[in-house]
């Protein structure tokens, strides 16, 4: 006799769904808010937009070994400790008057940033049963796709009536209200047992996991080169409304690429991903050689949303088809690598954007997902396998 399927506990899903969304917003908001962000605190476009990449190192360093030290602790109290961190770093950012001050606030959001992410990944791999387990996960995070899709471009246009300050202010207040709601709906989940826990080296050499994080690597470099810098990019191709229209398009595009990749991630992981790679190239090379012809230039920033919404899903999937249990883990190592590419990416960016300018890093971005798409290819066994199996329910 078959079993009926298990619901997800969504009410449980829903507060670290939002708290992907207040955390992510948090890391990326100074790409939304960067003109007024330069004028307020006297420094270059470039300086602002490496205030991203300040926040993504330091996710990047704290995310394993902190992971590593509270992998034994109750998981509601450490969540609960981390969104009152964000409140502290929010209101910090929103007060500070200078650039240093600033750049200190945002070095402890990445801390904060490198904890929450793996954690967000185990809490709801325990929340369920493990046939259930990736959609849980996938859950969880759609906050951080939501982020991106609708609230920078929101926060860039409400920050253009209000001011970057309120922003940060109003983000402050978002953790606050989650805590409440963290300990009203999510259960207690323990921490790690001795017996339990397994070795970092033993989970990043499982077979096919190391290609998983080169394959993120490459792609979120390559997409955080140039997205970090979309308000010289709307300039430049001089779209009506600004940094706002382009974020919104953008946005709307990943909310088209979520819900494609959510009905083909599962049975057609390898094609879903070369895909989304593909049309990242194709996006690319429309900017590099067709930038300044007005309509072409609204549908590629489109598209580009397009092939960027089911990034962090797919990479998701195959990391837990490769490297499976403990979530949190293996989480936090593609935390890190994601991480990794952001600060590499807006890094990277921020050093052309002042030598060579803004059209010059859809190219850089073009020839950096071309070595994704090699990743994907040459992962076919294990990675990103040929044949895409779903696992059957237990009966």
């Amino acid at each position: 006799m078959t079993k009926a399927p298990t619901k997800l506990p969504l009410a449980a899903l829903l507060p670290l769904s939002t708290a992907a969304f207040s955390t992510l917003l948090t890391e990326m908001m100074p790409a939304g808010l960067l003109p007024q962000m330069s004028a307020d605190l006297r420094c270059s476009p470039a300086a602002v937009g490496l205030l991203v990449s300040v926040c993504a190192i330091a996710s990047t360093v704290a995310a394993i070994p902190i992971v590593a030290v509270t992998r034994g602790l109750p998981r509601r109290p450490l969540l609960i400790a981390l969104l009152g961190g964000f409140v502290v770093v929010n209101a910090t950012t929103a007060w500070s008057s200078t650039y240093e001050l600033t750049v200190v606030a945002r070095v402890f959001t990445g801390l904060l940033m490198g904890t929450l992410w793996p954690l967000l990944a185990g809490y709801a791999w325990h929340l369920t049963t493990r046939d259930k387990a990736g959609r849980a996960v996938a859950v969880a995070l759609a906050g951080s796709t939501v982020a991106m899709s609708f609230g920078l471009p929101l926060g860039s246009v409400v920050g253009g009536l209000i001011g970057w300050r309120m922003i940060f202010a109003i983000l402050s207040l978002v953790p606050l209200l989650l805590i409440g709601w963290v300990a009203w709906k999510l259960p207690s989940v323990p921490g790690e047992t001795v017996e339990e826990r397994i070795s970092l080296l033993q989970v990043a050499i499982r077979p096919g996991f190391p290609i998983v994080l080169g394959a993120t690597l490459v792609t979120v470099l390559a997409h955080y080169t140039l997205y970090t810098y979309m308000a010289p990019l709307a300039a430049k191709l001089q779209l009506v409304g600004g940094t706002g229209t382009a974020l919104l398009l953008f946005g709307v595009g990943a909310l088209v690429g979520i819900w494609i990749v959510g009905r083909t991630v599962d049975e057609h992981l390898r094609r879903t991903a070369w895909g989304a790679m593909l049309l990242t190239g194709i996006t690319m090379l429309s900017l590099g050689v067709l930038a300044r012809f007005a309509v072409i230039d609204y549908v590629t920033i489109f598209l580009w949303g397009v092939s960027f919404g089911g990034v962090p899903t797919f990479f998701q999937t195959a990391t837990n088809n490769t490297a499976g249990p403990p979530a949190d883990v293996a989480a936090s190592m593609l935390s890190t690598i994601y991480s990794f590419g952001i600060f590499g990416g807006s890094a990277l960016g921020g050093l052309l954007l002042e030598v060579e300018g803004v059209l010059s890093l859809s190219w850089v971005t073009l020839i950096i997902i071309v070595s994704a798409i090699a990743l994907v290819a040459f992962g076919h066994r294990q990675a990103f396998p040929r044949t895409d199996r779903r696992p059957r329910e237990a009966s």
